[in-house]
């Protein structure tokens, strides 16, 4: 199995024995477990799952899109577009002090242990 490199798993190995008759042979399998991945989290607005400070990511988030979209839903704000591919005008997210529109993948950025998010709701306005 090829494990996301996003993703940090501890895998304990056992060896189980399988009988094939005359072609006896050994084989090994892996137990894999997935360890909960934690960002730290900066808002300029309030939510129930985490204002700032650390967040323990559910396994469904694994890019940057996925979480403003849980994030969303918990507020009841669309930070980004139906189809998770364009960020609102109005937002602004930082992943470890660097804009979001400098990575390549966009809203497809995995995000890793650790990672420093900021995200801003900027005011929009005139007079």
């Amino acid at each position: 199995m090829v494990l996301p490199s996003y993703m940090r798993y501890e895998c304990e190995e056992k060896e189980e024995r399988v009988d094939l008759g005359e072609n006896d042979a050994s084989t090994n399998t892996g137990d894999c477990v997935s360890v909960a991945r934690k960002i730290n989290l900066k808002t300029n607005f309030s939510f129930r799952t985490a204002g700032s400070g650390g967040m323990d990511l559910p396994s469904s988030v694994t890019t940057i899109g996925d979480l403003l979209g849980h994030i969303g839903s918990d507020v009841d704000f669309a930070f980004v577009d139906a189809h998770r591919e364009k960020l609102r005008p109005d937002v602004e997210v930082l992943i470890n002090g660097k804009d979001l529109s400098f990575y390549p993948d966009g809203l497809k950025t995995p995000l890793r242990d650790g990672d420093l998010i900021d995200i801003a709701l900027m005011t929009l306005g005139g007079g």
